[in-house]
């Protein structure tokens, strides 16, 4: 078995055709190493795993310099887990699991590196990462829900609850539309609404930056922007991305005068629809805390629920960072953050923070 170590940005097809095939997500996906290198800084450390020449793993992983030390882990995202080769036989499953491993403890120490974590997506060869040292960190709450989307709109509307049927039919009635859109003017309007809503939360936000450069890196054949427009007004917007036959929701926002009328459900009925026509088999609602606001609004469209667990490699599990809006002491601070920092201020620095906490 090789390892090869891609220590820079990079694109590279063989790497996400892999994760195309093996039932890998959009963020498994080479270009969030330019992405998240350019905007944030942070230095790659993927890695591929070979068998006879054959590509047969892949770990996606990041080496940030925070206020907390040095850290290896991808941040921001859902699932930074192994991909391996489907069909893989078990005992060369356990075999690359702890290659892979030993090199990131090789990195760690070499790194002075206070912890590496892995999120992983709930699956049987996450066992293998406690078997070689990983502890998975019980803090953290996570959990998402996948929709299927294999029956057509009209029969999955049908499904829904009364309440979330209710609330798309409230905004059509309100008079709101949704656009689906991509450019600066576009752009602007969510990330308008998207700033004002992370200011709310007490959450740095991400630079605008960011997105356009994901939009260029992965392309709009991934991202999805919509737009909910009330009499010539955006009032909620969102960006989705679609990749191998999964649809992921990954932000939104609407101003809070104009909650009352669901624009956001309106935006994620489109999304669906758009998808179904497109060939997306299954709707992911992202990373969720349990017991949110947003847990229980993306409960109720009737999704199976998914634990999404957290392993940590540490020399002492018991002390491992929690950086988690659970946390007493960032809800604090996050309450700070709303009532303190002005918009201008948040656009302009929200990045920093997030660039030296790493979370």
């Amino acid at each position: 078995m090789r390892l090869e170590v891609i220590d820079e940005p990079f694109r590279d097809r063989e790497w996400d055709e892999f994760v195309a095939v093996n039932d890998g997500t959009v963020f498994h996906l080479s270009a969030w190493s330019i992405i998240l290198n350019k905007i944030y800084g942070f230095k790659p450390f993927f890695t591929k795993a070979y068998k006879s020449g054959e590509l047969i793993a892949i770990l996606p992983m990041f080496e940030l310099i925070t206020i907390f030390g040095r850290i290896m882990r991808v941040p921001f995202f859902s699932y930074s887990n192994m991909i391996l080769q489907s069909g893989l036989p078990k005992a060369e499953r356990r075999a690359v699991v702890k290659r892979i491993v030993s090199l990131l403890k090789h990195r760690a120490k070499a790194l002075r590196a206070r912890m590496v974590e892995i999120r992983g997506l709930g699956r049987k060869d996450d066992g293998f990462l406690s078997t070689f040292g990983f502890h998975e960190d019980r803090r953290y709450k996570h959990v998402t829900f996948i929709l299927d989307l294999h029956a057509e709109p009209e029969v999955l509307f049908r499904s829904l609850r009364k309440s979330v049927r209710w609330s798309i039919r409230k905004a059509r009635r309100s008079g709101v539309r949704v656009l689906r859109a991509w450019g600066t003017r576009a752009l602007n309007a969510f990330y308008h609404i998207y700033l004002r809503k992370m200011n709310e939360l007490g959450t740095p936000p991400h630079p605008k930056s960011f997105f356009r450069l994901i939009a260029e890196e992965l392309g709009h054949q991934i991202t999805r922007l919509y737009l909910a427009v009330l009499e010539g007004k955006v009032i909620a917007a969102a960006i989705f991305y679609k990749f191998a036959g999964k649809l992921h929701y990954a932000f939104s926002a609407s101003l809070a005068e104009y909650q009352s009328l669901h624009p956001v459900s309106l935006i994620l009925w489109s999304a669906i629809e758009d998808g179904i026509r497109e060939g997306a088999r299954l709707l992911d609602f992202g990373r969720t805390r349990v017991g949110t606001g947003v847990f229980e609004f993306k409960k109720r469209w009737n999704g199976t629920l998914r634990r999404l667990p957290v392993y940590v490699l540490t020399e002492k599990p018991e002390r491992a960072l929690f950086v988690d809006p659970g946390n007493p002491m960032f809800l604090k601070l996050a309450t700070w953050w709303s009532k303190v920092v002005p918009l201008p201020v948040a656009a302009n620095v929200g990045w920093l923070i997030r660039r030296f906490v790493g979370w």
